[in-house]
């Protein structure tokens, strides 16, 4: 059976933090548990076999999906459990500061002009099924073999993105739920404001759901 690379983008948050020494970026690169905008749905866990041996297999960072483009290699990665049946990627990733596509591809994520991120595996064989969601056929991944993860302009899985580039040292940020309920939707003035300003807006809007 011929291995097909899907590749699974994932939408934007603002970045936070820099260190332009070490080039360490770390990013939620895929929620879990959701339909996405390909009508697919990762189940959660279905990373952890390829993060258990990402010290021996290596899971390389690209630009785009192109695979002449290697900006750096991913360190570390695990999934950060939400709730109902969701989850979250959270990736530990070192770019190349070495070599200048690596720079480049760095200061590009730094500066904000590439905010997105996108997981390229393949999907071992019995690890799919369909379903039918009301009128729509949604395919459930079970399981997947993680190739690379991209930096991307476009996203199609929600409430995902870069968290910060910042130094080695500094601990992994904690995830609060909270931050973002849908796609673009916050449960703060400030939260909604800060997303509203990454994407070039001004003005308000506010509405409730659920109280």
């Amino acid at each position: 059976m011929t291995a097909t690379l899907i590749k699974k983008i994932a939408d934007a948050v603002t970045v936070k933090e820099y260190d332009d020494e070490t080039g360490r970026v770390t990013a939620l690169v895929n929620t879990m548990g959701v339909v996405d905008a390909d009508d697919d749905r990762i189940l959660s866990g279905a990373f952890d076999n390829s993060l258990s041996r990402l010290e021996s297999t290596g899971v390389a960072v690209l630009w785009g999906h192109e695979a002449q483009n290697v900006v750096g290699k991913v360190l570390d990665g695990y999934e950060i459990g939400l709730s109902d049946d969701r989850s979250v990627l959270y990736l530990d990733m070192l770019f190349n500061m070495n070599t200048t596509r690596g720079r480049d591809a760095y200061e590009d994520v730094k500066f904000g002009s590439v905010t997105q991120w996108s997981v390229g595996f393949n999907v071992p064989e019995g690890a799919l099924e369909t379903v039918r969601d009301g009128n729509k056929t949604i395919t459930n991944i079970q399981e997947v073999e993680l190739v690379e993860v991209s930096a991307v302009l476009r996203g199609s899985s929600p409430g995902t993105g870069t968290l910060s580039v910042k130094a080695e040292t500094d601990a992994p940020p904690e995830i609060e739920e909270k931050a973002v309920i849908g796609t673009n939707e916050y449960t703060t003035i400030d939260e909604a404001r800060e997303r509203a300003q990454s994407l070039g807006c001004d003005g308000a809007h506010q509405m409730t759901g659920e109280g």
